[in-house]
């Protein structure tokens, strides 16, 4: 939400800052008062980050020699939980799957509806697996909501997880100059130069081996401009179901100043 300060009428300035709380307790309360005033879940918004993230789990299992005992890792179960209309996990019976959260009230929503998946309570920075346990590990925009300065920590205990020739699926909500000062957002949501982003993945000893962008045009939607609100009304009542698979091409042309979700794969060598 666009502010004022007493330095200049009239002048744009940036939103406050994100203040991310880092314990399961905030967490656990933040998914029962989340329960308690939830709303659809089959808004275009929605549907497009389903969308999104099928396609990009589809594009790393692709990029996998995959067996019946390919491991997968998936960080954060609030699709699995709370908003399951984007479940992954659930989707994915043909592998052995583990996933784990921080909040307990969580892994226990994801555990009641998940048979063939392994929950786990556990925090990003001290991962309770061995060493080369997993052929792919998916964080979709859970990075995000942690302090940059954090993320090395964080990526080295995914490295650590990860098998040789296994590979890292990570989305972020990428800063720009609608982030900064257009986008109302939850206080807990984080913007990461992929820039930045990448340098810590290849410091770390990861190879990216791809990247992409997507997600530019929920900037739109999202935004506070009556511009936002009537696309978000237009692409709902007027495109529907197609807006979710045939956007993909008009990406680069707002991603450079509209921000929307970075996409790295990279693989542990």
């Amino acid at each position: 939400m666009l502010w004022q300060d007493n330095r200049g009428k009239g002048k744009l300035v940036p939103k406050r800052a994100a203040t991310c709380v880092d314990t399961a307790s905030y967490w656990d309360k933040y998914t029962t008062e989340y329960l308690s005033n939830q709303t659809a879940t089959n808004t275009p918004s929605h549907q497009y980050i389903k969308s999104f993230y099928t396609q990009l789990v589809v594009l790393a299992l692709s990029r996998l020699n995959l067996t019946k005992d390919t491991r997968i890792l998936k960080v954060d179960l609030w699709n699995e939980g709370v908003e399951t209309s984007r479940d992954i996990l659930g989707n994915m019976p043909d592998f052995d799957t583990v996933g784990f959260d921080f909040s307990k009230n969580v892994c226990r929503l994801a555990k009641n509806r998940l048979d063939n998946s392994g929950i786990v309570q556990a925090a990003c920075r001290t991962l309770p697996f061995s060493s080369e346990n997993f052929d792919l590990l998916l964080d979709l925009s859970t990075i995000d909501h942690i302090p940059f300065a954090k993320t090395k920590e964080i990526f080295a205990e995914y490295y650590r997880v990860i098998k040789p020739k296994g590979l890292l699926a990570v989305a972020f909500w990428q800063s720009n100059l609608a982030t900064k000062y257009l986008l109302h957002v939850d206080p807990e949501q984080l913007y990461f130069d992929r820039k930045k982003v990448a340098g810590v993945l290849e410091k770390l000893g990861f190879e990216i081996v791809d990247s992409y962008n997507t997600g530019a045009l929920l900037t739109v939607m999202d935004s506070n401009l009556w511009l936002g609100q009537f696309l978000f009304w237009r692409l709902k009542t007027v495109l529907e179901d197609k807006l979710f698979t045939s956007t993909a091409r008009w990406e680069p042309h707002f991603s450079n100043w509209l921000g929307g979700l970075h996409v790295f794969y990279a693989r542990h060598p």
